[in-house]
């Protein structure tokens, strides 16, 4: 946004400041003083002022060379985050989902031997499963679960299977 249309009240070196840490990211994860003047547009001088500022404030730390953020960065979304649920977090994220597959989907946690359900979005459709927020079945015999367990490690999931009832849950056609 053009300054000309900031508002009095406006601090542009507090965006430039937000604008440092913004340029790490995933493909990014630590960065030379060069490539992050680059990247937020600043002269070599203010990006170095606004990451030795971060790394005096523990938000950056650098080896000299390289810049790279610290986890105290997660302190600036906490108080954001800390106000959701899993669940109301999750579901914008399920209704897209169901949106584009037209299946339900949910959000599942192993307790135990068990998955329980903590969000769930279901289809419309005239016959529909009645899964609500904390059903809980056995965890190998729902595909959430399977996939779950596939991604434990391995003498977790023989140890769950070993003591599992293996009884069959319905019946073959």
């Amino acid at each position: 946004m053009p300054d000309a249309v900031r508002a009095p009240h406006f601090v542009r070196s507090f965006e430039r400041g937000l604008a440092v840490i913004r340029a790490f990211d995933a493909d990014h994860p630590a960065l030379t003083l060069s490539e992050v003047a680059r990247s937020c547009e600043l002269t070599r001088a203010a990006a170095r002022r606004f990451l030795l500022t971060l790394a005096d404030l523990g938000y950056v730390h650098t080896d000299g060379r390289l810049f790279r953020l610290t986890p105290r960065v997660l302190e600036l979304g906490y108080a954001y985050l800390a106000a959701f649920t899993l669940p109301q977090l999750a579901e914008p994220h399920l209704e897209r989902l169901v949106g584009q597959v037209r299946e339900s989907s949910s959000l599942c946690v192993l307790d135990g031997d068990d998955i329980v359900y903590v969000a769930r979005v279901p289809t419309r459709r005239i016959m529909t499963a009645s899964i609500t927020v904390g059903t809980r079945f056995p965890a190998h015999v729902t595909s959430v679960g399977r996939v779950i367990l596939a991604h434990r490690p391995r003498q977790e999931t023989e140890a769950l299977l070993a003591r599992a009832d293996l009884t069959p849950l319905t019946r073959a056609p």
